[in-house]
């Protein structure tokens, strides 16, 4: 006799299997993350100029990466809903056709990029020195070459955390690290090609990534059967489309009010570029169990949506907030202690280091806002309610903290701290839309599945 989906859904997600499904994401992110803060510590040995061109131009690439992780955390919220409600065979035609989509997009993306990274720069950075522009032309390239692997590695990784398979994500996030590890140290090092170094590493690594899913994905034990890529149906991608892409747009305008934000940088000068740069690869190690805790978050409450269990669903997305707020409270406590040798790592600069440590510190007191502002809502999109989430997040984010940046940063001199009081700002205002949604039951019965 077949089992019913509800109960299926009880009996894959016990205590244990939950643990044994977070520890590969939660080292799929750390790894990720690593690839960013290995290659900012090796640049900072070229100088300020290269650790400002890296940091620059990392913003812009967080932009188009986060979007494709977004979008393709769509697939997999569809994907855990269909296997929720026991309809592998339309999960697998939904992310195979929606990947061809996704990877032909991220082409035109990279064309776009690698025929107006001048002007773009120039436009976004032109108060930057030329040596910082000089470089972050360099690393632009290389990051818009590795723009369709970064596609191709989001879209499988997606689909097979929504399996519930998140040990083949963290090999390809394994291989990538210590592939970038491997060609930043030869070429920044050992060839001192600095700002060059790290974008040959960016670039390798990303393709290594790529590769190794690929791989994976053409064996015959991999969850989902990816076979009929073509034609691309709209009724076979519209579930995926329904998520996945308000949440590209949701993060491509959030990550673009980041970097919006980061021109109000620019006139500050070369050693606030810098502080900024050193600021956010420190609190990417912070936000590890987090992110990790947001992808978990689309596993669970998925499959739990495409059994109709909403009350578990529900519990899901308050469970995962407490354990990302306990798990980054575990990594915030040593941080605060070793900031002073952590920021050391990264520049020696005595005009960096003092403000890079205070934003850390202040990042550290307003962590529990991270924790409602962004996996409560992920639990909600993951559930079909992105028109609340997306809509409130974008509105929030225009009006509080663009606006605040500009008042709190260069209206009032506040400076770089200025800028990112402004963001926990952002984060408050979010918790008060996203709590009291999920506490409702405004957001059940919206499965795409």
């Amino acid at each position: 006799m077949m089992r019913s989906p509800l109960k299926s859904f009880r009996e894959s997600f016990c205590t244990r299997s939950v643990i044994l499904l977070y520890l590969p994401i939660l080292a799929e992110q750390a790894m990720n993350t690593f690839v960013s803060f290995i290659s900012t510590v090796m640049v900072g040995h070229a100088g300020s100029a290269a650790i400002s061109a890296v940091g620059v131009v990392s913003s812009l690439n967080n932009v188009i990466v986060n979007m494709l992780i977004s979008v393709s955390s769509g697939a997999a919220a569809v994907t855990a809903q269909y296997i929720g409600a026991r309809k592998r065979e339309q999960a697998s035609d939904a992310v195979a056709q929606f990947g061809c989509v996704t990877v032909l997009a991220s082409c035109g993306i990279a064309l776009l990029l690698l025929l107006f990274a001048r002007p773009l720069l120039s436009g976004l950075f032109g108060a930057a020195e030329p040596a910082v522009l000089e470089g972050a032309r360099i690393y632009l390239a290389a990051s818009a070459l590795s723009v369709p692997f970064a596609a191709v590695m989001s879209l499988l990784s997606a689909a097979l955390r929504g399996c519930g398979n998140s040990r083949a994500p963290m090999a390809a996030a394994l291989l990538m690290n210590a592939v970038n590890t491997g060609v930043c140290a030869v070429t920044i090092y050992g060839f001192e090609l600095g700002v060059t170094g790290a974008a040959a590493g960016l670039l390798a690594a990303r393709i290594a990534g790529a590769a190794l899913l690929i791989v994976f994905m053409l064996r015959p034990s991999f969850p989902l059967q990816l076979r009929r890529f073509f034609p691309v149906r709209w009724q076979q991608i519209r579930p995926v489309v329904s998520i996945g892409v308000p949440m590209g747009l949701d993060t491509a305008m959030f990550n673009g009010g980041k970097l919006l934000v980061q021109v109000f940088m620019t006139g500050m000068g070369t050693a606030v570029i810098a502080a900024n740069s050193v600021v956010n690869s420190v609190i990417s190690l912070i936000e590890i169990p987090g992110n990790a805790m947001c992808l978990l978050t689309i596993t669970l409450v998925g499959y739990a949506v495409g059994a109709h269990d909403y009350a578990a669903a529900r519990r899901h997305g308050w469970y995962t907030a407490l354990a990302a707020f306990l798990l980054q409270l575990v990594v915030c406590v040593p941080v605060w202690f070793l900031l002073g040798p952590l920021v050391g790592l990264f520049t020696d600069d005595p005009a960096v280091i003092p403000v890079s440590v205070a934003v850390c510190r202040s990042f550290i007191l307003a962590i529990p806002l991270w924790t409602t502002a962004f996996v409560i809502p992920s639990a909600l999109r993951t559930a079909g309610d992105v028109r609340y989430t997306v809509g409130s997040s974008l509105a929030v984010m225009w009006v509080v903290r663009v606006l605040l940046s500009w008042v709190f940063g260069v209206r009032m001199n506040g400076g770089l701290m200025g800028i990112w009081i402004a963001l926990y700002v952002d984060w408050a205002v979010r918790t008060a839309l996203f709590v009291p949604r999920l506490c409702s039951g405004r957001w059940e019965n919206r499965a795409v599945a």
